[in-house]
């Protein structure tokens, strides 16, 4: 031990003596002694002896009676913390040995008494994200998702309803954004969180933490910190802003996305509905393997109108692309916001196919007219019938 003990001191000389280091500088020091007090709780020290070889070799390293005081608080907490991990995770271990595995029969499975899945965000009564879920909504860059993803966050807040979704009881989110300065993400927290709300939205960026790197949930330290966040807030709802941010790496690799499915799965089994926020490509579809389908309960593309281009305001079409529960949900309707209010709107394309259907023209000169195909006609058809129904029962109820 009398290596350790050496190197300890060093380290705890950098963090406790002298003047305060750089906040990163700092956070790199904690992060360097949380992997020596964990090597110290493997190696079988006990509790006690693991505490005394830290005010020992801290003691022995620092100069500056006053800063140690200072920081002795956080050498315990990363004590404790260090020690609840392990045995978080030897329970873990415990509870999960292959040796001690067994099957259930279908007919006990199926005669158990379960509470029913809990929706978290409804479409007349369908569900739409589940506790336990991981939902993904991606699109063109500069469309808006992360603005709609903030929407959702709000929605699930506070409750209420956002378009035709409804969330029943206000949720604790998380919101983890990889990119944006800290005055950019107060200005969108202004404009698209109620006031009542703001309190159960947490935000977190490399900005708003003072680090000088992006954040990795690959990297064992940030996920472990995330999930600290996630526990300490009681969280229910995280939305990870943006993929391409916050997890390093060519989504085109299987190296990837087996990390990528066992994070999201993580977070599934730990009660959270997720949702993740991605790139579509020059395609128009979501950037990346196909594997990156693959985990999502709900996949939705926000597409932009025909002849939308960046700088004509926040615009597009709601389309649904991957439904694992099997829900009826509405797909392909035009939303805007303005106020940080969402509301549905009717698209130039949806109000010509109106005009032009309303001349008794067919749809296939419709869809030649408008250089947009004949399913795409049908389906604004619809929309255009149900919407048309939608009002006539809305004034027949008053």
């Amino acid at each position: 031990m009398s290596d350790q003990k050496a190197e300890w001191g060093v380290l705890a000389g950098d963090f406790l003596s002298g003047p305060k280091p750089e906040k990163w500088d700092q956070e790199t020091t904690k992060m360097r002694l949380e992997d020596h007090c964990r090597a110290l709780v493997n190696e079988g020290n006990s509790r006690e002896d693991t505490l005394l070889y830290l005010l020992e070799y801290n003691r022995g390293g620092s100069e500056n009676p006053k800063w140690f005081a200072e920081r002795l608080p956080e050498l315990v907490e990363l004590h404790e913390a260090t020690f609840a991990t392990h045995d978080r995770e030897n329970n873990l271990i415990a509870q999960c040995s292959p040796v001690d595995w067994k099957t259930q029969t279908a007919q006990a499975i199926v005669e158990r008494k379960m509470n029913p899945r809990t929706a978290l965000v409804t479409e007349n009564g369908m569900p739409v994200f589940y506790r336990k879920s991981v939902n993904q909504i991606f699109s063109w860059r500069g469309v808006g998702k992360s603005l709609f993803a903030l929407g959702l966050a709000n929605l699930m807040a506070g409750g209420g309803r956002m378009l035709a979704w409804e969330c029943n009881e206000p949720r604790e989110v998380l919101y983890i954004d990889g990119e944006l300065p800290e005055e950019q993400s107060q200005e969108r927290l202004r404009e698209f969180v109620r006031p009542k709300n703001l309190k159960h939205v947490h935000m977190v960026s490399p900005d708003l933490l003072g680090l000088d790197k992006c954040i990795n949930l690959f990297d064992p330290h940030h996920a472990q910190a995330v999930r600290r966040m996630i526990d300490d807030n009681a969280i229910e709802v995280v939305v990870l802003d943006s993929q391409a941010m916050l997890m390093p790496g060519d989504p085109l690799k299987t190296d990837f996305q087996d990390a990528r499915s066992r994070l999201l799965q993580e977070y599934r089994l730990a009660g959270l509905c997720v949702i993740e926020i991605h790139h579509g490509g020059k395609s128009r579809e979501q950037r990346g393997s196909s594997r990156n389908d693959d985990p999502l309960d709900i996949q939705i593309r926000l597409a932009e109108p025909n002849g939308w281009e960046s700088g004509d305001g926040l615009q597009f079409e709601v389309q649904f692309k991957k439904v694992r529960h099997n829900a009826r949900l509405e797909s392909g309707y035009t939303v805007s916001a303005e106020g940080g209010e969402w509301k549905r709107v009717q698209s130039d394309i949806e109000l010509e196919v109106g005009r032009m259907l309303e001349e008794g023209k067919p749809q296939r000169e419709i869809a030649k007219t408008l250089d947009i195909s004949q399913p795409t006609v049908s389906r604004i058809m619809k929309k255009i019938t149900r919407d048309g129904n939608a009002r006539l029962n809305d004034k027949a109820s008053k």
